[in-house]
């Protein structure tokens, strides 16, 4: 499926798409479940390819973007960033709960509030 066909719509969680307009808006279809939701103009909806990554000099598609990450660089940066926190914790739990007590603290950098230009991967990772 191209990005032209996939939506976000706003108060709904994950992605669709339109399968059927309406005399007051249309018909989306959950790219997750299938499940089919009827969308006013009271939602905001934007297409995938209207979204871009804004910087001070100019404006980059989100297509753009995904398109020069590499799968292998993405999975290396969620197995640092995810797996490598969620690891840590499961070594970590038993005796924690053995002791009663115990905290983790993991520390991230800014790119999960500031983004970066062809760092979607990072960002995605930190959210």
């Amino acid at each position: 499926m191209s990005l032209e066909k996939v939506l976000s719509i706003s108060g709904k969680p994950g992605l669709y798409k339109m399968t059927k307009q309406t005399r007051s808006g249309f018909l989306a279809e959950s790219l997750l479940d299938q499940k089919k939701i009827s969308v006013s103009s009271r939602h905001n909806v934007s297409l995938l390819t209207e979204i871009a990554i804004y910087t001070l000099t100019q404006e980059v598609p989100l297509r753009e973007i995904f398109e020069k990450i590499a799968y292998e660089d993405w999975k290396k940066i969620m197995t640092v960033n995810v797996d490598a926190a969620f690891l840590c914790a499961q070594a970590l739990i038993s005796s924690m709960t053995k002791n009663s007590w115990g905290r983790i603290i993991n520390i991230g950098g800014l790119s999960a509030h500031i983004g970066g230009r062809e760092r979607a991967h990072v960002v995605t990772s930190k959210a």
